[in-house]
Parts: structure tokens; sequence; C-alpha cells
């Protein structure tokens, strides 16, 4: 998780840059992926008679 993302401020005086592209980034490396995951699980799942989603979500950005 990228320190931007949890509030947490530099102590240097360079700074971490904006929050913006660095939530795009983590979102297409780390978060895509599992939500790719989790409809692969939804679609499994649904082949074997449960109905229910493991996962309903949004885009991140």
């Amino acid at each position: 998780m990228p320190p931007q993302l949890l509030g947490l401020a530099s102590t240097g005086t360079t700074g971490f840059g904006s929050v913006i592209p660095v939530a795009q980034v983590f979102a297409v490396n780390k978060l895509q992926p599992l939500r790719t995951r989790f409809q692969q699980l939804n679609e499994w799942m649904a082949g074997a008679g449960n109905c229910e989603d493991a996962s309903d979500s949004e885009p991140f950005v």
C-alpha cells in the first residue's frame, strides 16, 4: 500500500507527490487483478449452484 493512500506524511522535503496518480497506478497494478480473480470466483460459484456474488464492487478509479 502506497504511503500516500495511508495518509502518512513525508518526513523529507521532497514529499510524496500527487495522490491521484498513485491511486490510479495502485488500482491498475493491485486492485484490478484482485477484481478479475474475484469475478472468476463468482462465475465458478454460480456454476456450483450458489447464486450470491463473492464480490460485487464498483471500479476504484
